[in-house]
């Protein structure tokens, strides 16, 4: 299929500079503006937003004027439909803990705070992106390969669910014997992980991959992802095993783009992904218990 982000020639210190926007405001976006612990006081964290969000529109639509700076535009402007997805997911989540009464430390609050995440960062991707002109296959939102994409998604999903238990115990600190109320919670933990799973796919690399494509070609583009990707998730509290967890995350990340590309489609990634979030909820949603 067709897509809006054409090809093109560009020099090696326009990837340089591409790559290292990304890292910069990538970083920024999920660590300061976090959606979740943001770093900054309520007053300060909204003007920054709002000012993050207006210079990287800005600096979009001054790349996609410009001629020596135009395979920019697309990877700028990821960022910025990034940085007001983010902003919106922390409004709707505050909103759902304070009026609705959610509750984040049980399974159903959990599973329905992330469900939120997934319809916010969908809506606004899908919405921001036409309306500046990219195409749903820009965000592998296509149904590509199919037999090859139901033969790896559903079968990687199927593989991460037998192993999620010991893999569970070994790095996400799940102790079995905290596993006999799981018919309770197991409805939740599915709609978690599909939900998880989907909002990061998208966020990441359905929204990025093929706006770097062009610029750093396959692999480069998989790999300076993968490297955000990882990297937001050192310090997490819900593994036992850092360093390990971290350099199996960084192979995921990989695998999750190539499994894109050579599908053609984020659908499968997606059941990867939540394949693979299966034993880091189970660690998790056992000892909420």
């Amino acid at each position: 299929m067709e897509n809006s982000i054409p090809e093109q020639k560009t020099s090696v210190w326009i990837k340089i500079g591409a790559v290292m926007l990304f890292l910069v405001f990538g970083s920024l976006i999920m660590v300061v503006f976090s959606p979740w612990r943001p770093l900054l006081k309520p007053a300060a964290d909204l003007v920054g937003r709002v000012g993050l969000i207006a210079l990287l529109g800005v600096c979009s639509w001054l790349a996609k004027k410009s001629g020596g700076f135009h395979s920019l535009w697309p990877m700028l402007s990821g960022l910025m439909i990034m940085a007001v997805a983010v902003s919106m997911m922390w409004l709707t989540a505050n909103y759902l803990i304070d009026h609705l009464g959610l509750n984040s430390t049980a399974p159903s609050g959990f599973a329905l705070l992330k469900l939120n995440d997934m319809v916010v960062v969908f809506v606004v991707v899908l919405v921001l992106s036409r309306l500046m002109g990219f195409k749903f296959s820009d965000l592998y939102l296509q149904k590509g390969k199919v037999r090859l994409g139901l033969l790896l998604g559903v079968g990687t999903f199927i593989l991460a669910a037998a192993i999620s238990i010991p893999s569970g115990i070994w790095l996400f600190k799940l102790d079995p014997a905290k596993l006999t109320g799981w018919r309770e919670w197991l409805p939740w933990l599915v709609v978690f992980v599909l939900a998880n799973g989907a909002m990061e796919e998208m966020l990441f690399r359905g929204l990025f991959l093929k706006k770097f494509e062009p610029l750093l070609g396959e692999f480069l583009s998989i790999f300076t992802i993968a490297l955000v990707f990882t990297a937001l998730h050192y310090g997490v509290s819900y593994t036992s095993q850092q360093l390990i967890f971290m350099g199996i995350l960084i192979g995921l990340a990989l695998l999750f783009g190539t499994v894109i590309q050579k599908t053609r489609s984020l659908w499968p990634a997606i059941l990867f992904h939540a394949g693979m979030d299966i034993s880091v909820m189970l660690g998790i949603f056992s000892n909420l218990n």
